[in-house]
């Protein structure tokens, strides 16, 4: 199940910014004389599916399922709602001020219907198409939004692909960014950040080539609205069914924490409304990007007509473009400099390394003490991963565990470290200074593990 709780609008800087909802049903209210309408409008849009697909009057009707929502330590008012719901209408207050929710939802695959099959019987067809239709037309209009000239190499990288395509449908467009992910991408946990003159999306697609599914995503997002698909980036909470557990009274729990929470991209359809499309790749490393009306049948098909990519075959540098010429003007400049300068004093030279090294060292030292909880996070890992000859992601569930072993460090301290880190991963928190304690743990954990290889240079967990 799919718990969303922040869609995008804009996308300025490598961020997204709220989407445009609020506005869009405001202009919808003023332009059709439905103003005192204006507050049931988005609420009816949201569930609208949900109560076409629950009419008796549709034929492929299914049973919808019953789900109650109970907040604990989300902060900031976060409201997380399912997709294809309705909610129970004993609720009273705001939704945001509400510690439980009950909704009345159906999964994606139960999903089926459309507006040609239900009959005019239906007393709501006309209205929930009305709204449906206005909501439509502003949609395709600010969700297809693409800024070019910010964004040029995304820009050129699509307008050089668009005669590969053959219907233009968005099931072709697809089956076409899940084979530029798969081609282009490697998942991990720990890419390293974007250079600070670099877009998050074009350098995760055409330099760095890793990331996770904030980055997959964000560049998913950005070629559906570069192709005119409306989509827009979503942040939240994946329950997988493997969570749910069975309880006394028949019911099912789940308990989701940061570690479940996950980012994918939604495209508006007009038979279905906005759908989630997982454009991550699973643990066999294929991306299953499917929402109703187009099945993993109907996606390889697409990817076998084109002969496209489904899974990764060729290691990573092999996607990395180099300047042609293979060098640089700083290169050559740098190398004419050494083959002139041959009457150096001799002593020069090591000096002038033993400075360098001396200012590589603060540097690093500087870095450490001011680097994000995130990105320290990483480096623990790295680090970890390097000298004992592992493959640790940074989310695995016994990790403080695992690290407070291989590091001799307290095992609460790291549980905070790593609740801290995968918060602002995951979690949707804003990346913040690592506080000291966070910075003892790393050049604790890089003592001890510098000291453990000294010792014995070939043990390893």
């Amino acid at each position: 199940i799919s718990l969303k709780g922040f869609s995008s609008g804009d996308y300025l800087g490598g961020s997204w910014g709220d989407n445009y909802d609020d506005a869009v049903f405001a202009e919808i209210a003023d332009e059709n004389e439905w103003t005192k309408y204006k507050d049931m409008l988005r609420p009816t849009y949201e569930s609208v599916f949900y109560s076409l697909n629950n009419t008796p009057q549709n034929p492929a009707r299914n049973d919808h399922i019953k789900i109650k929502l109970v907040k604990s330590g989300i902060s900031g008012g976060e409201s997380i709602i399912p997709y294809y719901w309705q909610r129970d209408w004993k609720w009273k207050g705001k939704v945001n001020e509400l510690d439980e929710k009950i909704y009345y939802i159906y999964q994606m695959k139960d999903v089926s219907f459309t507006w040609q099959d239900l009959p005019e019987t239906f007393s709501m067809k006309d209205w929930y198409a009305r709204i449906n239709s206005e909501y439509a037309k502003k949609a395709n209009k600010v969700y297809t939004e693409f800024d070019g000239e910010s964004l040029q190499r995304l820009s050129d990288f699509i307008e050089s692909e668009r005669s590969k395509l053959y219907d233009g449908t968005t099931e072709e467009k697809t089956a076409f960014i899940v084979h530029t992910l798969t081609d282009n991408a490697s998942y991990t946990l720990m890419p390293g950040a974007a250079p600070s003159n670099e877009d998050l999306a074009e350098y995760f697609l055409f330099e760095n080539h890793l990331g996770y599914c904030e980055h997959y995503a964000t560049a998913a997002t950005l070629m559906y609205r570069a192709m005119g698909v409306p989509a827009r980036y979503v942040s939240g909470y994946k329950a997988q069914p493997e969570k749910f557990e069975p309880q006394n009274d028949g019911t099912y729990k789940a308990v989701l924490t940061d570690r479940d929470a996950h980012s994918w991209t939604e495209i508006l359809l007009p038979d279905y409304g906005w759908v989630p499309v997982e454009m991550t790749p699973a643990t066999d490393g294929r991306i299953y990007a499917t929402y109703p009306g187009f099945s993993l049948m109907d996606l390889n098909l697409k990817l076998l007509d084109h002969n496209w990519s489904a899974v990764k075959t060729a290691p990573n540098n092999e996607n990395i473009q180099y300047s042609e010429g293979g060098g640089n003007e700083d290169q050559d400049e740098a190398e004419e400099t050494t083959a002139n300068d041959n009457n150096m004093p001799i002593y020069i030279v090591p000096l002038v390394l033993l400075i360098l090294l001396m200012l590589f060292i603060a540097a690093k030292e500087i870095y450490i003490a001011t680097a994000t909880s995130k990105r320290l996070y990483a480096m623990l890992i790295k680090l970890i991963n390097k000298r004992r000859g592992l493959d640790l992601h940074g989310d695995e569930y016994d990790i403080a565990a695992t690290a407070a072993t291989l590091t001799s460090c307290p095992i609460e301290a790291l549980k905070a470290f790593s609740q801290t880190a995968l918060s602002e991963t995951f979690g949707g928190q804003t990346p913040k200074k690592a506080n000291r304690e966070y910075v003892k743990i790393y050049k604790m954990a890089r003592k001890k593990v510098k000291k453990h290889r000294a010792t014995n240079n070939t043990m390893k967990y």
